[in-house]
């Protein structure tokens, strides 16, 4: 049970990184500290969006990125 905690964390810290359009590295190790609540983390914080054109987090129901002003997808 010890050993499947970290490694499930990891898993999900992987997915997550992905998703939110982080580093692999970061992912992992997020996960490795958070176990499977960095699952729960995930879920909760689904709200936001990276501009396509100066990457900062946005909301996702945004038409206009507030910090470079152009118009988002």
């Amino acid at each position: 049970m010890l050993v499947f905690w970290p490694l499930f964390g990891v898993l999900i810290g992987i997915c997550a990184a992905k998703a939110k359009g982080l580093g692999l590295v970061s992912g992992m190790i997020g996960g490795f500290l958070l176990g499977p609540l960095a699952f729960l983390m995930f879920l909760c914080s689904n709200n936001k969006k990276r501009c396509n054109f100066c990457q900062e987090w946005i909301e996702k129901r945004a038409k206009v990125c507030p910090f470079c002003t152009k118009e988002v997808k």
